[in-house]
């Protein structure tokens, strides 16, 4: 895909949830930045990769049935 606008990103939308990573910063071998859930018009800050993979989980946890387990923190 090329490079577009970041407001045109909400045209391709995933099945289950579609995010936007923007990378603020890259120290200590890690990323720093700001997530957005398209679907929901959440946003939250993560300070590492791994926040980050949570955070999305998190989010697919939310749009799971309502037997799974409940989520944590996208805000």
């Amino acid at each position: 895909m090329d490079r577009q606008p970041i407001e045109r990103l909400s045209e391709h939308a995933g099945g289950r949830a579609t995010f936007t990573v923007q990378v603020t910063y890259r120290q200590n071998a890690t990323w720093q930045g700001t997530v957005t859930w398209l679907e929901e018009g959440k946003q939250s800050h993560f300070r590492s990769a791994l926040e980050l993979i949570k955070l999305m989980d998190s989010a697919l946890e939310e749009t799971s049935p309502p037997s799974d387990k409940p989520s944590a923190a996208f805000s």
